[in-house]
């Protein structure tokens, strides 16, 4: 099974909360977010907190308020949908180069 970790690609759906629990963000119905673990795509913090997670898991995570995040605490309910290990071209680049997630041999790169 794949865990999240440095040069992994990853695509996971979310809904962001604030202090009060107002709904901020929901992409549970549209299409997954996708970054490079390790690379500058999404929070530090959050990336970290992410870190270990498992294809399929579900976790409640708090970005605190803090100088990335001056607005006050954010609650995260994250799904993981999946997890693959990054093309060399997307390390290099530092970001994930395809639009869906089609297996370790994909070709696919869409810009």
């Amino acid at each position: 099974m794949k865990i999240i970790m440095k040069n992994m690609v990853v695509s996971f759906r979310y809904v962001m909360r604030d202090t009060k629990g107002h709904l901020l963000e929901d992409t549970t119905s549209v299409d997954p977010t996708r970054y490079l673990h390790g690379s500058r795509d999404i929070s530090a913090v959050l990336q970290q907190q992410m870190e270990g997670m498992k294809e399929g898991e579900v976790r409640d995570i708090v970005l605190p308020q803090s100088m990335e995040n001056p607005s006050g605490d954010f609650f995260f309910r994250v799904f993981v949908e999946t997890i693959r290990t990054a093309k060399e071209e997307e390390i290099l680049l530092g970001y994930p180069l395809t639009l869906a997630d089609c297996g370790e041999d994909c070709e696919c790169h869409k810009n």
